[in-house]
């Protein structure tokens, strides 16, 4: 992800947060977070525990975990600039090197939660690195939390909570409550989700207008009236199961800001997705009682591919998962003959999935254990149809 802490301009105050109990007094509690023994920081459970324990109610555990972050976690520089990205996604390592860049910030901010009872969600979008820098709107650079505090939906940034790049773009620390719990129409001015849901505004701010200055988008703002329900649709995402949920995610990012970034990421999801449908239907293949539902899963999963293929350039093991898809879907219709009408269409769509995946083995140039065996079993089934439809 790009680097996300940049210089914000002095005299432009965008903390005004708000929480369900007012204006509240965080000096206990924060006073508490910094003080966490250094000897369980690496011990997720324990410091959660430890955060947590004298918090009065879950605003109070949130802002235990906000304030922890953002004194103790530095912004990963290294790991941005050499590309470790796996030091970014490993919790473990973050606690132990104290430092992360943004997707490390928001995984971690979303298990203490997890250990705390709180629901937290991790945000992709894109950002603003001054409100009136213009944003890279290719493809997704930033990670920030929305989480759920007594029946509603807040927004926080704790990588910007803990540092930034002043003037001279020198890292510097810097603890703010600037985007703690900040007003959606306040976070909208530097960060822009993937998913129109998660600005939390009854009218969301499309990609465009989040490219022009921040007083077009307030106009915007005052202006509109309400146009969308994000929190049904924050209900219908949060309900579904984790395949379905980022095939809907990247579906939905896609139809927002149609870039080419987009394209292919939502080409790779379809290719996920239809890997976990590709588990399912392996189930199926030992249960003859199945076979309808077998030979039905089986062709969602070659309509997924093919609808991947369309948006993106696959690699050999998706071309792979769409072979194996292919002579399994041909070895079940050639099965399900016997009680067919009409067997001979059943002959043909068959064959036609063999030609189709033979297709694809040529394209795999580099011979391994699963070409080997496929082109056998392509030539082995044709084979066996040809001579069935000669009866």
């Amino acid at each position: 992800m790009v680097k996300l802490i940049r210089y914000l301009a002095l005299g432009i105050c965008l903390s005004l947060f708000l929480n369900v109990q007012g204006q509240a007094n965080f000096a206990a509690i924060d006073r508490h977070a910094r003080k966490a023994p250094a000897n369980i920081h690496r011990n997720l459970p324990a410091l959660t525990t430890f955060l947590t324990e004298p918090a009065q109610n879950n605003l109070e555990k949130v802002r235990a975990i906000y304030v922890w972050m953002t004194h103790h976690i530095s912004y990963d520089e290294e790991a941005y600039n050499n590309g470790t990205r796996r030091i970014n996604q490993n919790i473990a390592d973050i606690l132990r090197r104290k430092k992360a860049v943004c997707f490390g910030y928001a995984t971690l901010f979303q298990a203490m939660c997890a250990k705390a009872g709180l629901e937290a969600e991790i945000i992709s979008g894109y950002s603003k690195g001054t409100l009136t820098a213009q944003p890279n709107l290719k493809e997704a650079d930033h990670a920030w939390n929305a989480v759920w505090i007594d029946d509603q939906w807040y927004l926080l940034d704790a990588t910007w909570g803990s540092s930034l790049i002043d003037k001279n773009n020198a890292f510097v620390e810097h603890k703010s409550d600037t985007y703690f719990l900040t007003q959606p129409q306040t976070f909208i001015l530097a960060h822009l989700p993937n998913l129109p849901m998660w600005q939390l505004l009854d009218c969301p701010v499309s990609p465009q207008l989040f490219e022009q200055s921040p007083d077009s988008i307030r106009r915007y703002l005052s202006a509109s009236e309400p146009c969308y329900s994000y929190a049904d649709s924050i209900r219908y995402f949060t309900a579904l199961e984790v395949p379905e949920r980022r095939l809907w995610e990247m579906k939905s990012t896609y139809k927002f800001n149609p870039t080419s970034a987009n394209r292919e990421n939502l080409g790779h999801s379809l290719i996920d997705y239809a890997s976990a449908q590709s588990d399912q239907a392996e189930v199926l293949q030992n249960q003859p009682e199945l076979a309808d539902s077998l030979v039905y899963i089986q062709a969602r999963i070659i309509a997924l591919c093919e609808h991947a293929f369309s948006l993106m350039k696959p690699y050999d093991w998706q071309k792979e998962l769409y072979i194996g898809s292919l002579l399994n879907q041909a070895v079940s219709l050639y099965q399900q003959t016997d009680q067919a009408e009409t067997p001979l269409r059943l002959y043909q769509q068959a064959l036609e999935h063999l030609a189709t995946g033979k297709l694809f083995l040529d394209q795999i140039q580099k011979d391994n254990y699963f070409v080997n065996y496929a082109r056998q079993q392509c030539n082995h089934i044709r084979e066996a149809i040809q001579e069935a439809m000669k009866r």
